[in-house]
């Protein structure tokens, strides 16, 4: 998916935690779509590596002790801007990816898609 206004609200707009994150006191600092990540890291719902300069989005929360970071590769927000119009199934199958992961017992990592 081109990376457009409409793509990053249909990201944006879709809440990766459905409603079950946190705890009284916690806040959203941030949530964004960030063009070209400074470093790799690993995608909080496919587990999938993705490389310095990737499109990420990333949510940074605050706790009463502490400021968690949470970060999605490209191909999830993908799967999240879908989700508007294909029922969950995007987002569905990339959760199924650190599922099935975790099941092999593989660590998080780089991906064959180039997440």
């Amino acid at each position: 998916m081109a990376l457009t206004a409409r793509w990053a609200k249909s990201v944006l707009d879709y809440d990766p935690f459905g409603g079950d994150q946190g705890d009284p006191g916690d806040y959203t600092l941030r949530d964004v779509i960030v063009e070209s990540c400074r470093k790799a890291g690993t995608c909080h719902d496919c587990g999938q590596g993705f490389a310095q300069g990737m499109t990420i989005r990333k949510i940074e929360v605050r706790d009463p002790d502490r400021i968690r970071t949470y970060k999605w590769c490209r191909a999830c927000c993908d799967a999240m801007a879908l989700s508007w119009t294909d029922g969950g199934d995007a987002i569905s199958a990339r959760h199924r990816l650190r599922m099935a992961r975790g099941r092999q017992g593989q660590a998080p990592g780089p991906g064959a898609d180039g997440a």
